[in-house]
Order: structure tokens, then sequence, then C-alpha cells
């Protein structure tokens, strides 16, 4: 974990080998990898992969590293752990997607890479939200016109109107 947290990509391979637990979480739940994914650390992601590190591991709230590098606006962390299998729609106890986190976040790069991925653009969770009514309560004006252009529903049939009939 402190390797994680410190940007010590080149001391994952030793750990490992040395028998350090990949799927070892920390007191909140979370493993090295889902650390190292919030905070972008693109290099130790990788050796944390290499090394056999589980891309679609959850924690105790359901949510899995995609979330933690796209609500923090981690553009090539999020391309890194997509290709090596991540989950793009995973959701987490409030049925939430990385891609709702991401478009309430307002991160446009990472918006973009999880449409490109083929994410749900129209994922609803428990509450009825989708990643445009996110980026619309938080007014992320870019994000919105974003997933308006890529076919995000504005009158989606659940009672929420953006107001353009």
């Amino acid at each position: 974990m402190i390797a994680s947290q410190n940007r010590h990509g080149a001391i994952v391979k030793p750990l490992v080998t040395g028998g350090a637990n990949m799927e070892a979480m920390n007191k909140h739940g979370l493993t090295s990898l889902m650390i190292a994914s919030e905070d972008g650390h693109e290099t130790v992601v990788k050796a944390l992969i290499e090394s056999g590190a589980n891309v679609n591991a959850i924690d105790r709230d359901g949510w899995a590293s995609l979330f933690y590098a796209s609500g923090s606006g981690c553009e090539m962390v999020v391309k890194v752990l997509i290709e090596n299998g991540a989950d793009v729609d995973v959701r987490n106890r409030c049925g939430s997607t990385p891609l709702s986190w991401a478009s309430q976040h307002g991160h446009e790069a990472v918006v973009k890479v999880l449409i490109a991925a083929g994410a749900d653009i129209n994922a609803r969770n428990k509450n009825g939200f989708t990643p445009l009514l996110w980026a619309l309560v938080n007014r992320r004006e870019v994000v919105v016109k974003l997933l308006v252009n890529h076919g995000a529903l504005v009158n989606d049939g659940a009672g929420v109107s953006l107001g353009t009939d």
C-alpha cells in the first residue's frame, strides 16, 4: 500500500515476488490499485496490473479502481484500466457508473474515453440519475454538451426533462 501511495512503481514487482498480497485492503477497504488509480499514478497502476492486481476488484461500497480514476480525472489511468479489462459499466451500491462519476466532476477527457470504450451513456442509478443529469446538477456545461452530442437522452421518459421539447 505504501508503495502505491508514494509512487514507487519500481518496487511493486519485488514486493509481489516477496509475497505481498495484491488484493489486501486498507482500513478504508481500498486496494493498492484503487489508491494508485485515484492518485493518478500511472506507472504504479501499470506495475500493479502487470503483477496480477484485479482491475475489477471492488471496495466495501462497490467502487472499483475505474471509479477512483474517473472521479479524479486521471485520463491515462482510466485508459490503462480499460485496456486491461476494467468493466466500464461497473456499478457501485447506489447504481452509479464511472461515467456518472466523471460527468459529475466535469472530467471531459475521461468522459470521452469512457464513451469511446462503450460506457452506457444513459445508465441510471437507483435514484434515476444519469450521467447527463449529474453533469447538469453540477453545472458541467462542457460535459453536458459532450453527452448530448453522443446521444444522451434529454427527455428520458422517467419524468426527467431538460426542457428541450
